[in-house]
This record gives structure tokens, sequence and C-alpha cells, in this order.
């Protein structure tokens, strides 16, 4: 391979690395015969698609003259058309500008500046026509070095001049625009701000069965989010958290909740804080409590601003009958927005004639045992728990810089509209449907089509209604 082709793949390979879909690449480059059989099955037994990208990349300069053009023409091929324009051009005698864009590009990489800079609002012009979102995969542990991906979705500010080769793609001679975009997302929608209220005839019909939600205020919530990420180089800024916060902050306050909020801590921090929230004596007058969790993370625990990670259990574990006395028998709602796993969920196929396996609330099948539990004197260490997942273990959440979470826009949507009649863990079944029907749109990317599926599990021993718009009253015989 001639110096200028090696110098195009080394400037860009971070680059071709998170944005490169290698499956039907790699196909293309065996029917080439620019892989060999052996090298095609040892590429693709790679589990992780950026770990394939770094693999091929090591291999094209080995493989002879007519590795680089074939490796354009395959990009063509498999529809890459903005990774096969970027080499051709730095290849071509753009390397010096080429040269510090991608040096800018990696910079942002070991940053993590990238999110920031492209979150500002607006449209790209030409032929995008719409706000343009991106996936940020460059969430790395640095217990491995190996990225982890909570999607970011951010938009592109309008360029100087029209600068597009294809719809949702950048090239590099654009300098006014951020890093490339990766991800659009079709599915955003914009929720009211106000919260359909409950009748006083449902709380009447209800609150023997329920647990009470009557209390002024009903509780106290704390949102705990980390947005930057100082103490670690290998973490992107959340770009977009901020709107999570203010977003589900105004949604715990018109519930009737204490809403109270912490930015920015390390794992240490986090850990002091929430055990001493968990013990608060505002508790004892209170009806429930909410706990959200938005960070990077990993599955199992999450990442603090130093890069060090606290373990959810053990913050779940904070919060039950041993270690919080005067949360027994209140509901505790738990809402983790964070990254459960290192891949975005890449989605299958619908078979014909199939269909949706609906979840079941867990409500009234846990009633009985809530009666029981009423008659013992002891109590089991955890109970009265609900917890609502972003993501499913070993996947990514994904996240739009502009409207906040995937998951957050859905949970502050169905609450919103739903709150007034529904329990709490139906409310979240709606969410998850709500979360299976959206999509990253982002041909050229990776995470073209890729989705995200949230889940919930529950120790709730009563039903959960919240009962928005009803004043306090913990007398529930002069109630009305």
């Amino acid at each position: 391979m001639e110096r200028r082709h090696r110098e195009a793949l080394r400037m860009n390979h971070v680059r071709l690395i998170h944005e490169m879909v290698p499956g039907d690449l790699i196909d293309v480059l065996y029917a080439k015969k620019i892989l060999t059989q052996s090298m095609k099955e040892d590429i693709e037994a790679i589990p992780v698609a950026r770990r394939r990208n770094s693999e091929l990349l090591s291999l094209l300069p080995r493989r002879g003259e007519a590795a680089f053009e074939a490796f354009l023409e395959a990009l063509r091929e498999t529809e890459q058309l903005h990774l096969a324009q970027l080499l051709a051009t730095d290849s071509a005698g753009g390397a010096a500008g080429g040269a510090a864009g991608g040096a800018a590009e990696v910079v942002e990489e070991e940053r993590g500046a990238g999110a920031g800079g492209a979150a500002r609002d607006g449209e790209a012009s030409g032929s995008v026509g719409k706000a343009v979102q991106e996936t940020n995969p460059r969430c790395r542990s640095p217990l491995d070095r190996r990225s982890r991906v909570e999607g970011h979705c951010p938009s592109l500010p309008p360029p100087s001049a029209p600068c597009t080769s294809e719809p949702g793609h950048v090239t590099s001679s654009c300098p006014s625009v951020s890093p490339p975009p990766r991800v659009r997302d079709t599915a955003d929608g914009s929720a009211g701000n106000s919260i359909r209220p409950c009748s006083p005839e449902f709380l009447r019909a209800h609150r023997d069965s329920a647990y009470r939600m009557e209390a002024t205020p009903r509780g106290l919530a704390l949102l705990m989010s980390n947005v930057t990420f100082p103490g670690s180089a290998e973490l992107d800024e959340r770009a977009g958290g901020q709107v999570d916060v203010r977003r589900l902050g105004e949604l715990l306050g018109q519930l009737g909740f204490q809403v109270e909020v912490e930015h920015d801590l390390t794992a240490q921090d986090m850990e002091r804080s929430l055990r001493a929230f968990s013990t608060r004596s505002e508790h004892r007058g209170g009806d429930a409590t909410v706990v959200a969790l938005l960070s990077h993370g990993v599955d199992g625990a999450l990442y603090g601003t130093d890069g060090a990670l606290l373990k959810v259990e053990e913050i779940f574990s904070m919060f039950d009958n041993a270690n919080a006395p005067h949360l027994q028998n209140k509901p505790k709602i738990f809402l983790v927005q964070a990254c459960r796993g290192e891949d975005p969920d890449r989605g299958v196929d619908q078979s014909d004639g199939g269909s949706d396996a609906r979840p079941v609330s867990p409500g009234n099948e846990q009633s009985d045992a809530a009666r029981q539990a009423q008659a013992r004197v002891r109590l089991p260490t955890s109970s009265d728990m609900i917890y609502g997942f972003a993501c499913l273990k070993g996947t990514a959440a994904l996240r739009n810089t502009r409207k906040g979470a995937w998951y957050i826009q859905a949970l502050v949507e169905v609450v919103r509209e739903q709150a007034r009649d529904t329990h709490f863990a139906d409310m979240l079944v709606k969410i998850n449907s709500l979360i299976k029907e959206r999509e990253a749109y982002a041909p050229g990317s990776e995470y073209h089509r890729c989705k995200e599926m949230s889940e919930y599990s529950s120790t709730l021993c009563r039903d959960l209604y919240l009962y928005p718009g009803l004043p306090g009253n913990r007398n529930h015989a002069s109630a009305p």
C-alpha cells in the first residue's frame, strides 16, 4: 500500500473505527480477494463492531497495492459514501487539511469535547433538511479502555454553506461543522407541560388497595445527575443531561414531591449523598420517595465524575427496610438513566404472524402478599421498591441532546397523561412500549436502525397510584 494511503487510514483511524459498518463491508472485501477466508472468519468472530473495525484496519496496509482502492470501492458499495469520500480526499492531496481535521477529532475523542460542541441546536443545510443527531460511541471504561456507549443524539449547527455529500453525513471539508453526525432519531415528540389531574372519585375507589399517597409534600425526591466527568478523560460530557433534570424535576414537582438535585458528584460523594438522603427524618412524614440516577454506567454500576464506579445494588440497599426505617412500607421509586453495557441494541426483524408479548403489571398479583405482610411483625429486608431502567443489561441507552434521553422523554409523556388513573407499574409497561417503537436513523453508520429497550422490576406490595392534582390529606376517613 502506498504511503499516502497508509497516512489517510492513520489520520482517520478513530473515525473509521466508530463509524464503519463492518458486516457487508467484510463480505465485499472477501469477494474482492483483499481478505482471505481465514481473515474473514477471524474478524467476524469478534463480538464488538468497533473491534472488528480495528482488526480490519490493521490488516489493510498489509494486503497489497490494490487494498486501498478496493477498500474505497467496498465502502461505496455498502453505502458508506461519506467515509469513502473522506479517504479519497485525504489520499489525493488533502493530507495537510485532513491531518488537522483528524487531529481535532482525536482530541475531541479523548477529551469528550465533541458532544458539547455538536450539541448546539440548528439544522444542517443542503440535503439534510432536518436536525441531525449523533450517537456518541466514546464512553470508555477506565477499567479496560473499551468503548462504552450511552448514545448522544446532538443536532448540528447550520454550516456556512451546504457541504453534505448525502443526507445525514458531513464531509471533513466542512470546517465550521462539529464532528460528523451519526444518528438521527425520528421519534422525537413534544410532551405537554401540564399533568392531567386525578379525580376525588378515583382516590376513593382505590385508596384501600393502594399505597397511601396523600401527604403534603408527597415525599422527598432526589435527582442525581452527572453531566461532566473532569476526573476521567475516557468519559464524555453527557450533553442533554440538563434537559432530563429540568423535565424530570418539573414532573416530580407537579406530582407533589419536594425535589432536590445533586450535580456532578464523584462516586464517593454519590454514595455519601445517597446514604444521607436515605436516612433523612423528613421521610417519616412522607408517603413515598423517588431517586433518579442519571450518569454514564456499565452493567451493575454508575460512574462518578472521577471515573470511579458505584454499584447500583449498593445504592438500592441503602433504602431497604433495615437501612431506611422511615421508609418502611412506603413505595420507593428508582429511575436509572445510564448505559448497562457496551453495544447499542441492533434489533431483529419481526417474523410474519408474530404477536407482541404483553408485560403484565405485578401490582394486583402482589396485593395478597401485601395483606399477609401487614399481619406480620417482621419485614423482609427489601420490599416496596420499583426500579425503572432505561435499557436492558448489556446494552446502551440513547439520548437526544435537545430533548433529553429517550427513556426520560417517554416517562414524562406517559406520567403526565396517565398518572391520573394508572398504576405506576402499568405506566412503566407503557414506557416500554414507546421505547420499543423508537429507532435511530443513521445510514452508513453502525448505529443505523439501532433500538433501545427499557425494563423495570418491582417488589411493590400494593397498587401505586400518584393521584396528581389532589390536595394532601393524611386522614383517610375525612378525605373527600
